[in-house]
């Protein structure tokens, strides 16, 4: 009887102890209706999840700078690249057109000479002939 008695009173006890916890935890739980628990764990849940999507949206934009920068990278690298035989063609084709000029130039010289030489001719001729019949 006495182990008996010693095991009601540890249970005893222990109720004793855990009685007061619970009456204040029921206190507490109480305070605020199920409702407005249920919208603060909505309303937390709600902020989580846009937190969340703010994240994604982030790493998500960030992730498409990263490919725009590489991409624009490449660009820029092909536009060097493709630069350089533009230059160079360019000045050739400023080189041929200065030659171009430069020919049409003397072209335009060498047909003035011509027709100065033609009418020198011309002149020279006609004046050996004129005497020639004068006799």
């Amino acid at each position: 009887m006495n182990t008996r008695s010693s095991g009601h009173l540890s249970i005893s006890f222990a109720l004793c102890s855990i009685l007061p916890l619970a009456v204040a935890m029921s206190d507490v739980l109480a305070q605020a209706p199920i409702e407005e628990r249920g919208r603060r764990t909505d309303a937390y849940a709600d902020a989580q999840q846009r937190v969340d999507f703010s994240r994604k949206a982030s790493q998500q934009a960030e992730a498409d700078l990263k490919a725009k920068e590489f991409e624009f990278q490449q660009s820029d690298d092909a536009l060097k690249a493709a630069q350089k035989p533009f230059d160079e063609a360019r000045a050739r084709r400023e080189k041929a057109r200065k030659e171009l000029s430069d020919a049409a130039n003397r072209s335009t010289e060498a047909k003035r000479g011509l027709d100065r030489e033609s009418a020198a001719f011309e002149k020279m001729r006609k004046a050996e002939a004129t005497p020639k019949q004068k006799k």
